[in-house]
């Protein structure tokens, strides 16, 4: 079962994502995080298959945070959410190693669950595929 980080500086955006995630079969919220700095270190300690992170926030920023985590764990999918998107947000995000942008209007939170379960749709999550290789 997939596994994702969710990291936010508002509340209210983590509670909906968690309950969009949490609602969708197949997936666990292992975790919550308010901004880049504690997304790293979560993502350390959790090991998640997938991160959402705000694009805007304290600390350090989503692109920021992503840049880091794609060189610590390089297959773990991204997605960024933002309430400010556009051509260049879109750019500067894939030169950060994210993998997808979404706005956090309902409709395109919809998109990024479905896209989420298309990543996933046949393939076992890293934690399982470990435990597998160790149990051999």
């Amino acid at each position: 079962m997939p596994t994702v980080l969710i990291v936010d500086d508002s509340d209210s955006v983590r509670i909906a994502v968690r309950a969009l995630f949490e609602a969708e079969p197949g997936f666990t919220v292992v975790g919550e995080a308010v901004n880049g700095m504690d997304a790293i270190q979560k993502a350390d300690e959790l090991a998640p298959d997938l991160i959402v992170l705000d694009l805007s926030m304290p600390i350090m920023n989503g692109l920021e945070a992503a840049e880091t985590l794609k060189l610590n764990s390089p297959s773990t999918p991204i997605f960024i959410l933002t309430a400010h998107g556009g051509p260049e947000v879109d750019r500067a995000a894939r030169a950060a190693g994210v993998d997808a942008v979404f706005s956090k209007a309902s409709e395109d939170m919809d998109k990024m669950i479905a896209s989420a379960r298309a990543t996933f749709c046949g393939k076992k999550s890293k934690k399982r595929t470990a435990k597998s290789k160790q149990a051999t």
